[in-house]
This record gives structure tokens, sequence and C-alpha cells, in this order.
């Protein structure tokens, strides 16, 4: 087993790459806390995980510093030590208006395509987006990343070890039309994080990379419209999504010894993808 002794905090648990990674962790030894926002969601991911597994559900709120504190800090105190911390909690869209204005543009454009063979709607997600639309996407992704590594770091410095892998995305990199501004922004601050951090904090034994998945079959994914889905298939070479289980295994991949001279890096499960 790979992981066997470790303890390994999970954000994101509670759904598609969260639980498919907690479950993973688990089934190769690791002490797993799976923290959601959403608990039914995070208690259902340990139900799925092997009978002898050691795990734990919690609710988690990634934007308040003050609850990410505490819910760490209590993992440490009962736990000793804790080995790996492991960012996905992440959100494509501000609100529910923001993606049902998408999804009309996305409809007027390709009904256009249909009807003309060419489409006189464009995309005019930047112009609309509000305030605490953008505010909420970078809170979840840059500031629930920042909040959990500064828990984290203390506890690992003190071990001499730890693992750090937080979630960007093929978002930082390439933006294809629709994709949402601000979460291209926040993956692509994540991934600048990730380098600052492994730069500060290689040489003191803790190891700190992000992975960028391509289009993952998750239920973040489920709610895009169809038309815009078959596009994204078509431009990736192996002519399929991803599975959460694709980048399950990227993690365990870095987060286990084998990834012992891996430091500030972007690992890409996405199919072939080139940007």
């Amino acid at each position: 087993m790979k992981l066997q002794g470790k303890i390994a905090f999970l954000t994101g648990a509670g759904s598609g790459l969260g639980r498919a990674t907690a479950r993973l962790f688990a089934e190769e030894g690791a002490t797993v806390i799976a923290a959601d926002i959403d608990l039914a969601g995070a208690q259902t991911t340990i139900k799925g995980m092997p009978p002898a597994a050691m795990a734990e559900a919690a609710k988690l709120d990634v934007t308040d510093s003050q609850a990410v504190d505490h819910l760490i800090g209590d993992v440490i105190a009962r736990h000793g030590r804790l080995d790996i911390l492991v960012n996905y909690a992440g959100i494509a869209w501000g609100s529910k208006d923001e993606e049902q204005r998408f999804n009309r543009m996305t409809q007027a454009i390709f009904s256009e395509i249909t009807a003309t063979g060419k489409a006189t709607t464009q995309f005019d997600l930047f112009a609309q987006m509000t305030d605490e639309e953008f505010d909420r996407v970078i809170s979840v992704h840059i500031l629930g990343t920042f909040y959990c590594m500064r828990a984290v770091i203390p506890a690992m410095l003190r071990q001499g070890q730890g693992v750090i892998i937080n979630c960007a995305s093929s978002g930082a990199f390439f933006s294809r039309p629709g994709t949402p501004h601000h979460y291209c922004a926040a993956k692509a601050g994540i991934i600048g994080l990730t380098r600052a951090a492994a730069t500060e904090l290689s040489a003191r034994g803790l190891r700190v990379n992000a992975i960028s998945p391509g289009t993952i079959a998750t239920a973040m994914t489920d709610v895009i419209p169809r038309p815009i889905a078959e596009m994204m298939l078509q431009q990736v070479p192996m002519r399929r999504l991803g599975s959460p289980d694709d980048v399950a295994k990227t993690a365990l991949f870095l987060a286990s010894d084998d990834a012992a001279y891996y430091a500030g890096q972007s690992l890409n499960p996405n199919g072939g993808l080139h940007y």
C-alpha cells in the first residue's frame, strides 16, 4: 500500500474528483478526512470505502478561514500529524443566475447555427459578470486553497515532511468560447500559488504540486449543454472524457514516494490536449 499510515485531508471530497481520490487513498492505507461543504456528500464518500478503511467525514466551507483553521487544527491534535493535503474544493459559476445566462447564450448560438449555418449571437459573459459572482469563484478556489495550505504548513514543517496537492485545470492554460473567465483566472492563480509555495518549502521536506485535469465526467461537467460538450470532446485526441479515477490515480502518484522528485509541477490528465 502506497499510503499506509498516512493522514490525508481532502477538500471537495463529497463528490467527483474528491470522492474518487478519497476512496483510492483509503484503499492505499491512508486515514482519510473527507471534507466538503456538503456533509451528506462527504458521508456518502465514506460509506463507499472498504470496510476496514479509517475515514472521517467533515463539513467545511473553505472560504471561512476560521473554520479551516479549527477543523485542520482539530485533525492534527487528534491524529498527531497531517501528511497529505489535497485541495479539490471548487465551483464553475458564481451564481445560478450566471450559469443560466451561459445556458441561454449557448442555446441561442446553436439554434442559429442549426437554422442558418451561422451564429450571430456571441458569448457575453465578461461584461455581465457581477462583482459577487467573480468574488465567489475566486474565493472558493484561491482563498480556499490558500487557507488550507496555510493551516497545514506549520505542522508539516515540524514533521519535516508533507505533501500538498492543489487542483488547477486545463482552463489555467487555455480558454474555449464560453469558458468562465473567473474560473480560468482562479485556476491560473492556483498554478502560481503552487509554484511559489514549492519554491519556498521544497528544501524543508514539503512537496507541493498541482493537477490540471482536462474535461472530466463529473456532476460539474454534466450540466454543460450538449453542443458545447460535443465540441469539447472533439478537441480531445483520445476522444473521450476523463474519469474521476484518472485524476485520483494522478493524485495518488503525487502523494506517494513515487513522486519524491516532483516539486512545483502541474500534471495534466487531459487525454492528450496540448496548450
